[in-house]
């Protein structure tokens, strides 16, 4: 549902599903582990915006790309399938 409500105008084939998928992916890293996971453990807001601490999560955001890949390559596979 979550990503019928991201990807679904985006969509118009596998490329441009992967593309829209890989920019969710990108989205979702610099609102989780830059944004969001430290101002909910209470370091406040931004403290990871800096080069170093983005560089430490280097590995968290090509897992995040990769999910995104791999979410937006099934789902413009997929919406074909769906009844």
């Amino acid at each position: 549902m979550v990503a019928h409500l991201a990807l679904g105008s985006l969509v118009r084939g596998t490329v441009s599903g992967t593309v829209a998928g890989v920019l969710y992916g990108a989205l979702w890293w610099l609102l989780g582990p830059l944004t969001l996971m430290p101002l909910f453990m209470g370091m406040g807001m931004g403290v990871n915006w800096n080069a170093t601490a983005a560089a430490a999560m280097l590995s968290s955001l090509y897992e995040h790309l990769v999910f995104g890949l791999v979410l937006g390559f099934a789902y413009s596979r997929g919406d074909r399938c769906i009844l």
